[in-house]
């Protein structure tokens, strides 16, 4: 399973271009629209985020779908604990 960079809303995803070149993606950016260091974010998409707009490029969207995974995840794992404690 993937796993957070630095926190749970920084996610490190790949290029789909060059695997050496991940890109940074920063789910609480901008009330949580998020922010990415891709350039198309950074031409095209972060001009209308901060107009406003709650539009995505495609790592930011692999990011929410990570973190969303992993927070499904974490809290099965949090909820099998404390039936444990229950008992």
């Amino acid at each position: 399973m993937h796993q957070p960079h630095d926190y749970a809303l920084r996610w490190i995803i790949e290029s789909s271009e060059s695997k050496k070149s991940p890109y940074l993606v920063d789910l609480g950016a901008y009330n949580g629209v998020g922010e990415c260091q891709c350039r198309y974010w950074v031409c095209q998409v972060g001009p209308r985020v901060k107009r406003g707009e709650r539009v995505h490029c495609k790592h930011v969207r692999i990011a929410r779908e990570r973190f969303t995974n992993w927070s499904i995840e974490a809290f099965r794992n949090h909820d099998k604990n404390q039936k444990q404690y229950e008992q």
